[in-house]
């Protein structure tokens, strides 16, 4: 798609992962001289007050610490995640990606292809798996913001696969496929992901491999 990243991600919820951590450290002294006689304990009501108003605070930083919802790392989601089902193919994404169907079938009820936008908002993963060939027009290179800054064919057997890379003019963000044509062009798959920079590239990546590598394809 031509857009700005900011752009692909304008109608979906964003959700972002943040968390503080702190720890107090007290160090309770007691001094006098070794052979001093012991001294009875004053208890006043300043020290009662002082501990009652301590305990209060460490029950109520147990149950803080109890009920604080835990959130997981950027980048390290549910390997098993959950199921999207096309038309013509199922894949599984990443627990917390939010799925954005794209392209109807014009073949059967269902989509040809979708995208899976992670919680803050910085990468998304794309699959474009139709019934037979087709031209996925959602991911069209927008010659007036993008540049198509790498591209390299290989044929495998009765395969001919094309890897692409397509960057803003801005410097906004990065989309990388990978094409492949089988039989003559009549069975055509894309899978690819867009990020925000290099560092959600890597952050992101075996998430993307999982993603890829569980592409299941229907038979007619």
């Amino acid at each position: 798609m031509g857009l700005p990243f900011k752009d692909h991600q304008e109608s979906l919820l964003r959700t972002s992962f943040s968390g503080a951590q702190g720890e107090a450290h007290h160090q309770l002294q007691v001094h006098g001289p070794m052979n001093h006689p012991a001294q009875p304990i004053v208890r006043t009501r300043f020290n009662r007050a002082a501990s009652v108003r301590l305990a209060l605070l460490g029950c109520l930083a147990m149950v803080i610490g109890c009920t604080a919802p835990q959130h997981p790392p950027q980048g390290l989601q549910d390997p098993v995640g959950q199921v999207f089902q096309g038309a013509w193919f199922k894949i599984t994404y990443p627990a917390g990606f939010t799925p954005a169907p794209s392209l109807a079938s014009s073949t059967a009820e269902g989509f040809d292809s979708a995208a899976f936008i992670s919680p803050d908002g910085s990468v998304s993963f794309y699959v474009y798996a139709p019934q037979w060939g087709g031209e996925p027009t959602d991911i069209a290179l927008d010659p007036l913001r993008e540049t198509l800054v790498s591209e390299k064919r290989a044929v495998q057997d009765d395969r001919e696969i094309q890897w692409l890379t397509i960057c803003a003019k801005d410097g906004g963000y990065c989309r990388s496929y990978q094409d492949t044509r089988a039989h003559q062009g009549s069975v055509r798959t894309i899978l690819g992901i867009t990020y925000r920079d290099e560092e959600a590239r890597r952050r992101y990546l075996q998430d993307y491999l999982r993603f890829r590598n569980s592409l299941e394809q229907f038979a007619d």
